[in-house]
């Protein structure tokens, strides 16, 4: 009899704990994740966002608008880290502490390497598009046509003229994307002046996930994280 209730009891105890498990929504006012189980310590946001990265698959709904929010929500971090790193070593002034910034020629070289990148791989265009090829017909992801109007060679020559005017076009922007790119790394890194600036406490605080993501992403992201994430 003992051993019969037991039974009984064990599936109610693990179901119990799998819901109790489950966040059932995200509190701005706390910044923070609420679980169904109230007795259960609230998921702070930065964890939340550490463990959705891990599991989270392109074939999740909202996937690219949820990635893009995870990486902002990143940089915002990083930035602030940076910040307090700064704080830590700033002098004491009224209303916070003073910081010497040094300011360079180029303040954000990403967007440098962005537009380089894109010129100078014009040139190289043509063979991306050759390896991708080559995959395709390992993989046997080639196939024939079945568009009676189809010509094979017709395609062929008016692929290898795309080819050729994009290789054309390479020649002119290779060296100005190369240039630009040049001109990034290097501006990030001359010192043209310093100036001061006072942080105060407020200034380290992270804003809540709604500045990074939208409502409806933030529940499809709880969806996904009660989905992958067991305890």
């Amino acid at each position: 009899m003992r051993h019969s209730i037991f039974l009984l009891l064990v599936p109610i105890t693990l179901s119990s704990n799998i819901i109790s498990n489950e966040i059932e929504k995200y509190d701005p006012m706390v910044d923070s994740f609420l679980y169904i189980d109230q007795n259960q310590k609230n998921l702070p946001s930065d964890i939340f966002v550490m463990n959705l990265k891990e599991v989270i698959t392109r074939e999740d709904p909202l996937y690219n608008n949820i990635k893009r929010g995870i990486r902002k929500y990143e940089d915002r971090k990083i930035s602030i880290n940076e910040l307090q790193y700064k704080f830590d070593n700033g002098s004491e002034v009224e209303g916070g502490k003073k910081i010497i910034e040094d300011i360079y020629l180029v303040d954000n070289p990403n967007n440098f390497y962005l537009a380089g990148s894109v010129l100078a791989a014009f040139i190289v265009a043509p063979l991306i598009t050759d390896i991708s090829e080559i995959f395709d017909w390992f993989n046997g992801e080639e196939g024939e046509s079945d568009d009676p109007f189809y010509d094979a060679d017709e395609e062929e020559e008016s692929r290898n003229k795309r080819d050729e005017n994009i290789k054309k076009l390479g020649r002119y922007t290779f060296l100005p994307g190369v240039s630009i790119i040049a001109i990034g790394y290097f501006g990030s890194k001359i010192k043209i002046a310093q100036k001061e600036k006072i942080i105060n406490n407020d200034d380290l605080v992270m804003p809540n996930l709604f500045e990074f993501f939208k409502k409806n992403e933030i529940d499809m992201a709880i969806k996904i994280y009660n989905k992958r994430i067991t305890i």
